[in-house]
């Protein structure tokens, strides 16, 4: 690889290895462990998933 461009700074992941990145045909999802959100990106951009499924607030109770 030549070069690489970051989809945001906002959101992301620092850990080495992380086993929360995983992808699907169409999408890439992780989870930021400093934001405590679940995040998608694909054709439609990034997206905070765990907002959007109304999942958060379980999120927030299962990693806190």
């Amino acid at each position: 690889m030549d070069r690489y461009d970051y989809i945001s700074t906002l959101n992301g992941s620092n850990v080495i290895n992380d086993r929360s990145i995983t992808n699907s045909s169409s999408n890439i999802y992780w989870y930021d462990s400093h934001k405590n959100e679940i995040l998608k990106y694909g054709g439609q951009g990034m997206n905070v998933i765990s907002k959007e499924c109304n999942v958060q607030s379980y999120v927030n109770v299962m990693y806190d």
